[in-house]
């Protein structure tokens, strides 16, 4: 098994374990929608951006709520609006995520040979 197998394995079963704990959508809950069935766990910072599969930067919803994350049905929900949800700082996570960013920065720029 290639390592990138490895890690998307992992990453299921972490999206696994947050949705047994979290089955209902909580964008329904946190809106007073009521109890909707979760289908979904989404990222609210991509791998691609350098998120992680944690508790933090996961969301359970429901497949309306879930097109508003990826901007395909309003009214759309941002990063700031999911971090609101969960009750997280967001002042604290746009930091972590300022710091995902610089690093992600600073490996692409060793990679090419420059110097931060």
């Amino acid at each position: 098994m290639k390592n990138w197998q490895k890690k998307r394995k992992e990453d299921r079963k972490a999206q696994e374990a947050y949705w047994k704990e979290h089955r209902n959508c909580e964008v329904c809950l946190a809106e007073g929608r009521g109890k909707v069935e979760a289908v979904e766990v989404h990222e609210i910072i991509y791998k691609s951006g350098g998120g992680k599969c944690i508790p933090e930067n996961e969301i359970s919803t429901c497949r309306p709520d879930h097109g508003r994350m990826h901007f395909l049905r309003g009214p759309f929900l941002e990063k700031e609006d999911l971090w609101r949800i969960k009750n997280l700082d967001i002042e604290v996570m746009q930091e972590k995520l300022r710091g995902i960013r610089r690093g992600n920065r600073e490996e692409l720029y060793k990679m090419k040979g420059v110097k931060c």
